[in-house]
């Protein structure tokens, strides 16, 4: 069996797991996720932003910046929020109490013991908090608290240390995956964030714990790069960083580790005798013990520090890389999608993306389940009918069941046609099985109907019936690409009672500002093509006046579902259909 087959039970288990995750907890999403608005609150980064579901930026007042801050970093506190989601095992248990704010301690917290009418200065401001947050602001009891919704919302004190908690458990089997979701954390958490919070002492006191958590990423990253080799990345990187923190001993053991595995022992040595002389001069004693023992093994030359041991690379990494060499170095659309789909042909920038753009809209993780299920729905529905022959344009590293395997399991005699627009994807599915005499890849782009059909001509018999599958790639091509130009001609190739089957992204229920989360991670095709939604309309157009096949243009997970329970897609949804030529 070709590795491009992937019908081993462990992929079969690895999707059904990952299908059954992404429905239940879209499930969990109660009510009309299509009719809620949606915002973005920002505060870790250098002044508080808010955006209201158009994308634009909601004016603050100093003020009201000061007490939304104050809102989202006491009820988000990333440390409380672990521990009090354990304890309670599911954020859906019961309401989240801890983000509720005792009025005195919000006074206290905004003025201190500044001799005002605080009673009329909170209502006052927390009126004008209401009018920018909307019903994200509740009161009850005499207690002030922001409530987001996990699921529309974007709220950086939310997404960013759930990323951390992602690397610190990629670090042991996939460092480089985490040491780049440390990096996009530390671009979004700015060193000097938080400065518009009050100047009260518990407000400082949130500030403080925040900031420490920050160092603690930073530090994280320094390891995980000490563990991959980069020591040199690290040598660079830290100066000014121990200028910032001169007492910071596990930061100047991180330096004087990379300094000795650089071939710069001496240098790593006066790095101590510098931190003795700053410890003593600040506190009048020495440096600690485990600075104390590094110093010792350094001169010495312990092995156990001198010396690098490369951790464990995925068996699959170095397949892709040397698969991929031209593009190991950053994320690529179709292997994004082979990791969503629970594949291993990807590598770490595919992996470190995938978690990013979840995590900017975590709805997204169904779709591409419920566009793959389709495809092998419709393949199948058209294969009933009668049809022996397809082409599907748009073609991924698919992890499970290609549709030729799908087409086959009715007519056994099946042909098939795939088209990759990314050059490198049609290599790797040749070097491992597509390809012959009744399944053939090419590398085209949807905008050149003409070579494909030229060679559908070559592998399939245009004087019958044949099934169009158009994937994805419709969301990476504009107007000025003609879409429906190429479909038309496309069409007008085959015969009558030819089938045209549509997966498309939609624009329709898809707020602005979630627009501006996904386009923000720049995800392109390797002709650099960025994400594009389509409304409803222009996908109906796609079908180039060809009547649809009940139940016409649906969400896909409702296109003749074949399981039970589907759960609503969410604010990105895809649209799908099967058209029939007269």
């Amino acid at each position: 069996m070709s590795e491009v087959d992937l019908r081993s039970s462990r992929n079969d288990d690895r999707y059904d797991r990952r299908y059954a995750r992404a429905s239940q907890t879209l499930g969990a999403a109660t009510g009309s996720i299509l009719e809620r608005t949606l915002m973005q609150v920002r505060v870790l980064d250098k002044v508080v932003e808010v955006r209201g579901d158009d994308g634009m930026v909601r004016p603050l007042q100093q003020k009201v910046a000061e007490a939304v801050s104050l809102l989202v970093v006491v009820g988000e506190d990333p440390v409380r929020r672990r521990r009090e989601l354990a304890r309670r095992r599911r954020p859906s248990d019961s309401t989240p109490d801890w983000r509720w704010i005792p009025r005195e301690r919000l006074k206290a917290m905004l003025w201190g013991g500044d001799d005002i009418d605080q009673d009329n200065s909170l209502k006052a401001l927390m009126s004008k908090v209401k009018r920018v947050m909307g019903s994200r602001l509740k009161r009850a009891n005499n207690c002030y608290g922001l409530f987001f919704d996990e699921w529309t919302d974007y709220v950086d004190l939310q997404v960013l240390p759930a990323l951390v908690d992602a690397a610190n458990k990629a670090r042991c089997d996939d460092p480089e995956t985490a040491v780049l979701l440390y990096e996009h954390v530390l671009r979004h958490w700015s060193d000097s964030a938080l400065t518009c919070m009050p100047t009260t002492a518990e407000a400082a006191g949130h500030v403080g714990v925040l900031r420490e958590e920050r160092q603690a990423i930073v530090e994280a990253m320094l390891e995980t790069q000490l563990d991959l080799g980069r020591h040199r990345d690290v040598v660079a990187r830290t100066p000014m960083m121990i200028a910032a923190d001169p007492l910071n001993e596990h930061l100047r053991g991180l330096r004087m580790r990379a300094l000795a595995r650089s071939g710069r022992k001496a240098e790593a040595l006066r790095e101590y005798d510098q931190a003795e002389v700053v410890v003593r001069t600040e506190t009048g004693t020495e440096p600690g013990p485990n600075l104390q023992r590094l110093r010792d093994q350094i001169h010495a030359n312990d092995p156990a520090v001198l010396e690098w041991h490369a951790p464990p690379v995925r068996a699959s990494d170095e397949r892709v890389r040397r698969a991929f060499a031209d593009s190991s170095d950053h994320a690529v659309l179709a292997r994004m999608l082979n990791y969503m789909w629970g594949g291993d042909v990807n590598l770490p920038p595919d992996r470190a993306k995938v978690a990013i753009v979840h995590a900017a809209a975590a709805e997204q993780e169904a779709l591409p389940l419920e566009t793959a299920e389709f495809c092998r729905r419709a393949v199948r529905v058209a294969a009933k009918a009668g049809l022996d022959q397809f082409i599907e344009i748009g073609t991924g590293l698919t992890t499970r069941d290609p549709i030729h395997q799908v087409a086959r399991r009715v007519v056994p005699a099946a042909r098939v046609l795939y088209v990759s627009d990314d050059p490198a994807v049609a290599a790797y599915l040749q070097a491992h099985g597509i390809g012959g005499e009744d399944v053939d890849i090419i590398h085209a782009a949807i905008w050149e109907p003409k070579a494909i059909i030229e060679a559908a001509a070559a592998t399939l018999d245009l004087s019958r019936p044949v099934g169009i599958l158009i994937r994805e790639v419709l969301n990476y091509v504009d107007s000025e690409d003609d879409p429906w130009g190429a479909i038309e001609t496309l069409v007008a190739a085959v015969p009558s009672q030819s089938r045209l089957m549509l997966s498309v992204a939609t624009s329709e229920g898809l707020m602005e500002v979630v627009q501006q989360q996904i386009h923000a991670q720049r995800v392109t095709t390797p002709q650099g093509k960025p994400l594009r939604f389509w409304s409803p309309e222009a996908i109906m157009d796609m079908f180039v006046g060809l009547p649809l096949s009940e139940p016409g243009l649906v969400d896909a997970n409702q296109w003749r579902p074949e399981r039970t329970g589907r759960a609503p897609i969410g604010p990105m949804r895809g649209l799908v259909a099967m058209a029939i030529k007269p």
